[in-house]
């Protein structure tokens, strides 16, 4: 057997320094400070990022057109196929 070896299994650990209590403290600040600021920000996606208002053609099938942007990798687009009246 090893001499002294229970003295070492039945230390307890010292206690927290003040220093890891003050890492703590910050760490879960700044966990509250990053929620906050996302909870915020979806909120504002939510309430302000959508669409206000009507379409109001009385012919939107002949008015708009689906097709290729010519934006570099933008997919489709929604564009007028003719003309349209102020205020729509």
């Amino acid at each position: 057997a090893i001499p002294g070896i229970e003295s070492l299994m039945t230390t307890t650990p010292p206690p927290p320094t003040s220093i890891s209590n003050n890492a703590n403290s910050n760490n879960i600040q700044t966990l509250a400070a990053t929620t906050s600021a996302i909870l915020t920000y979806l909120g504002l996606i939510i309430n302000y990022d959508r669409p206000r208002g009507t379409l109001t053609l009385p012919d939107w099938q002949s008015s708009l057109i689906i097709q290729q942007s010519n934006v570099p990798n933008a997919g489709l687009g929604l564009f007028a196929a003719r003309s349209l009246p102020r205020g729509t």
